[in-house]
């Protein structure tokens, strides 16, 4: 599962080499990547994922969310990120 896959011990921090590039290409800096990727996941009501992307056609980086269990592949998109807001994620914490 990408998700899980996805994850490692000591995490974190700003992305290296050629993702950070293309984010900087893509979104004008990191900064705005971020708070667009926040302000997409601010904006899902219900359970969803928020992605980062590799739009195939485009060549090119997107933040989009996704609702319940679809996932970007159903559209063509290449996976990069995902932040799962599904309420197991947050509900005993919050």
């Amino acid at each position: 599962h990408f998700f899980w896959e996805s994850m490692q011990p000591e995490g974190g921090g700003l992305p290296e080499g050629g993702v950070l590039q293309q984010i900087e290409k893509d979104f004008g800096s990191f900064t705005n990547f971020r708070e667009e990727f926040i302000r997409s996941a601010l904006q899902l009501l219900g359970s969803g994922w928020v992605w980062l992307v590799l739009k195939r056609n485009e060549r090119k980086l997107s933040v989009v969310h996704t609702r319940n269990a679809i996932s970007p592949l159903a559209f063509g998109d290449i996976p990069i990120i995902s932040l799962d807001l599904w309420e197991h994620a947050y509900y005993l914490d919050y």
